[in-house]
């Protein structure tokens, strides 16, 4: 019997795990083949599978792959990048200090929280 994965919930606030134009959490995608049929894409979150419900203009811009990055940001907006362009672009947030952004680098925007 197959347990069913946890879905994430998106409408909640999140710890940034990245910054890339700004603070987002980020989660590798897993598998795509449900982004049509439910709405929803299987990422890997803390060591775990799990789903993460999309909106429908999901793949309006381009169609994730396995292995490309969902990202969530701090207004709850919900996209996705190619995963060489945001392993070149992000800047990971070390989870000490995932709270407060302070010490990052001075050319990533500082956000409040």
């Amino acid at each position: 019997m197959n347990t069913p994965l946890r879905t994430i919930a998106t409408d909640g606030l999140l710890v940034p795990t990245h910054v890339i134009n700004r603070a987002v959490t980020a989660w590798r995608i897993a598998a795509t083949d449900e982004i049509a049929t439910e709405n929803r894409v299987t990422v890997i979150a803390d060591g775990e599978c799990a789903y993460v419900t999309v909106p429908n203009d999901f793949c309006r811009a381009a169609t994730p792959v396995t292995g490309d990055w969902l990202l969530i940001g701090r207004d709850g907006s919900v996209s996705h990048r190619r995963a060489d362009v945001f392993e070149a672009e992000s800047l990971p947030v070390p989870r000490a200090n995932a709270g407060c952004l302070a010490g990052l680098p001075p050319r990533v925007p500082r956000f409040p929280g």
